[in-house]
């Protein structure tokens, strides 16, 4: 707006703008990062709670298999 009104120059309007759109850039890496943490989280406690239903799963057929 203020380029528009010839406040600023070019040159100075273009320097904020890439600084502008550096920092927007930085922010979305950053939660790209932390969508792929959050994503790796989930994995893990899934396959934990895989881990768990196997092994209880497990102690049931041998429970079963000492009932017999």
């Amino acid at each position: 707006m203020k380029h528009d009104d010839h406040k600023i120059t070019r040159a100075e309007f273009n320097i904020k703008k890439r600084q502008i759109e550096e920092h927007i850039n930085e922010m979305k890496t950053r939660m790209r990062v932390l969508q792929g943490g959050l994503a790796k989280e989930k994995r893990h406690q899934e396959e934990k709670a895989e881990a768990k239903l196997k092994k209880k799963e497990e102690k049931e057929k041998k429970k079963k298999s000492k009932q017999e």
